[in-house]
């Protein structure tokens, strides 16, 4: 079912399964605020590459787990960090700021793997519709909280950028984080975390068109090597 009727807080294996499901929200918060820090302080290829590494962290952790990973992935996983080398080298001698940004989309990266591993253990417990809520409620609340204290303005924004926000939530958040939950009951959380890999092509494209912007050109080797 697509949502649990009743939850039996009653269960362990549900009580633990609410747990989890609070600290994903709380690993979702931390990878929104370290990718949106990274897209303030690198360009938006280089940010979303690094960010890509998502699957890279989460087969590791697979592993850390008792999981078992091929040959292959971890030759993937040197080839990535081979180009993971090479941007923040590229973007270190350009700017410290740039080099910040890599830095906060590294963590994102780290974050989010962890965030799909909860996500798949949580979702043997429960439905789609029931992790999902309790994440995004959970998000939500530690996004709230993170602003306030650090004196954030709420309010006042021009009607664009609200549709941009409401852009937002409904493509990347609601479809895209719901689909990728969904997908977890199936699928080992390495495997799904693949698909962010098609946001560094598509995010380069957009970039380029929408807001002129294109990576130094000592990064895409690095680019290439993290596709690849």
């Amino acid at each position: 079912p697509w949502a649990d009727k009743k939850l039996n807080l009653k269960d362990p294996n549900t009580r633990n399964g609410v747990l989890l499901a609070v600290v994903s929200g709380i690993a979702l918060a931390t990878h929104f605020f370290g990718f949106f820090l990274a897209m303030r302080l690198t360009s938006v290829a280089t940010g979303t590459a690094l960010a890509a590494l998502q699957p890279i962290f989460a087969a590791y952790f697979v592993r850390l787990l008792g999981g078992h990973i091929p040959r292959r992935v971890w030759i993937g996983m040197i080839v990535a960090f081979a180009g993971v080398l090479v941007i923040t080298g590229v973007d270190f001698q350009i700017s410290t700021r740039a080099f910040l940004g890599d830095l906060a989309a590294i963590g994102c990266a780290a974050v989010a793997a962890v965030y799909v591993i909860i996500g798949a253990r949580t979702r043997e417990v429960m439905s789609t519709a029931t992790y999902t809520s309790i994440v995004y409620l959970t998000c939500a609340i530690v996004s709230i909280l993170v602003a306030l204290l650090t004196n954030t303005k709420l309010i006042g924004y021009p009607r664009i950028e609200w549709l941009y926000l409401i852009s937002l939530v409904i493509g990347a958040q609601i479809l895209g984080h719901t689909i990728l939950s969904f997908t977890l009951k199936t699928l080992s959380p390495a495997i799904a975390s693949i698909v962010v890999f098609f946001e560094v092509p598509v995010s380069a494209i957009l970039a380029f068109w929408w807001l002129g912007q294109f990576p130094p050109l000592g990064t895409i080797p690095g680019l290439i090597l993290i596709l690849v």
